[in-house]
């Protein structure tokens, strides 16, 4: 999967006018749609659909200069995501708090803007690169160098940013990148993008295989994975019992509409949430559980809490609701 940020630095110059710009941000918003389907992904900031353009115009007036058709699809985009988000799992915002990288362009600070974004994700292993409009030269380049300071990094290092202006590039880029679609390409792209999780891949495309494959439930899995490999991350830089940690459990398990929870288990269902691991033989109790609630209610069983030394979440079960 290929991760496209949208580089706010390159909207700041003169238009002639909205329209050119406009019709731009259009094209950007339904190659999104069009490569979401081909499994990679252009997001944003929360911060772009109030970016100033030119005398005193911003972003979101460009979009309301659009017929109403392609204004209610790109207001849609800007204003409900995808958002990038930050190392704290929330949206990434101008005041984004404690951010492990401070990234410089031309000694003004993007560490909470999308060139920001994406040098996270490159230092993370991710694919990943930015989105830059049209007609800023500076921004017109296969690559943007920026100045970074890393946590625990005494000096500052350089990272090549990979760039595109050129929203067809990207099109025709995710044909060539696509590929089929099912349970196993899901399990494949969870063990590529999550190196702090361990998923076991025969065991788990053996429990899915039986299910119709659904795109809609291919993408809210990747999701609670993605959620999962954050809290194992927090984990193990910060310990149990961290703020980092418990800012998550705050979050995902605690909060409104949670997207986790865990099981009380007695004799009757202690089986019922026991998985076997296949990297050590043993059975582990499994109660904590990620959830997905399509037209199938499904859920991911994890171990919780991770065993001291262990340097992966283990991630025992994904299938139908047990």
């Amino acid at each position: 999967m290929v991760t496209w940020t949208v580089n706010e630095l390159s909207i700041s110059r003169q238009y002639v006018d909205l329209e050119r710009f406009s019709a731009e941000l259009l094209e950007l918003v339904k190659a999104a749609m069009y490569i979401r389907n081909n499994g990679h992904l252009i997001d944003c900031t929360v911060q772009l659909h109030c970016w100033p353009i030119t005398d005193g115009k911003t972003v979101r007036d460009a979009v309301a200069a659009l017929p109403a058709d392609a204004r209610k699809i790109v207001f849609g985009w800007l204003t409900k995501g995808p958002f990038a988000t930050s190392d704290q799992q929330g949206p990434v915002m101008m005041s984004a708090p404690e951010v492990p990288v401070i990234a410089y362009h031309d000694s003004r600070d993007v560490t909470c803007l999308g060139l920001g974004v994406v040098a996270r994700r490159l230092w993370r292993g991710e694919d990943a690169g930015a989105f830059s409009f049209e007609g800023n030269p500076a921004f017109e380049k296969p690559h943007v160098q920026l100045a970074a300071l890393r946590d625990g990094v005494p000096e500052p290092e350089l990272v090549n940013v990979p760039n595109q202006w050129d929203v067809a590039a990207i099109r025709g880029l995710c044909a060539a990148l696509a590929r089929p679609r099912n349970w196993d390409a899901m399990v494949d792209e969870a063990i590529e993008r999550f190196p702090n999780l361990y998923i076991p891949r025969d065991q788990i495309i053996r429990n899915m295989r039986c299910l119709p494959y659904n795109r809609s439930v291919n993408d809210a899995i990747i999701e609670i994975l993605k959620f999962l490999n954050d809290l194992s991350l927090a984990r193990i830089k910060h310990g149990d019992g961290s703020r980092e940690v418990n800012d998550w459990i705050n979050t995902y398990v605690c909060g409104h509409r949670s997207r986790f929870s865990g099981q009380e288990v007695g004799d009757g269902n202690r089986d019922r949430f026991t998985f076997n691991d296949p990297e050590t033989g043993a059975d582990i109790l499994c109660p904590n559980h990620g959830k997905v609630r399509l037209e199938v209610n499904y859920r991911i069983h994890y171990e919780w809490p991770m065993p001291a030394g262990r340097s992966r979440l283990k991630v025992l079960y994904i299938g139908e609701h047990l």
